[in-house]
């Protein structure tokens, strides 16, 4: 998987020095790119988890809209922090966990509808419309409140 994102956002979003720190597994003062591309692949799979269940696309995408990339970022900062809290914790950083949560907030604005994926990703499967006019009740499918299976 390639991920959405690239080491060097992550770089951007930590730091080179704290990516070092935080990936450097065999001690020898170079972040390995192993550990760094797994916390690309895993953030990326947290993201599709959440987008799998709203909207009809196939995963993983293959041109990442910006929002994706940078909830998926938000997943790998709570990663590698996970990884070694002890550099967390020596940086006064927010606990990895703190970082999660932020992640999966933004995620659940996809989730819920109130952000969403640029429009070549489709209509969120959540998303209809319940209509009501001065006698019955119409559930409709349409986002727009207009598709009713033509009796409307």
């Amino acid at each position: 998987m390639a991920g959405y994102y690239a080491r060097v956002d992550l770089e951007n979003a930590l730091g080179r020095q704290t990516i070092k720190a935080l990936f450097d597994d065999d001690g020898d003062s170079q972040a390995d790119e192993a550990p760094i591309q797994a916390n690309i692949d895993n953030a990326s799979t947290e993201v599709d988890a959440v987008l799998a269940g709203t909207y009809s696309i196939a995963l993983p995408l293959a041109i990442v809209p910006s929002v994706v990339k940078y909830a998926a970022l938000d997943f790998g900062v709570a990663l590698a922090y996970r990884r070694r809290p002890d550099v967390a914790e020596a940086m006064n950083a927010k606990s990895w966990s703190d970082h999660r949560e932020a992640a999966l907030k933004k995620l659940e604005s996809f989730a819920s509808a109130f952000m969403r994926l640029p429009p070549s990703a489709g209509t969120p499967t959540n998303v209809g419309s319940v209509v009501v006019d001065d006698s019955n009740r119409i559930i409709t499918t349409g986002a727009d409140g207009q598709d009713n299976g033509g009796a409307f």
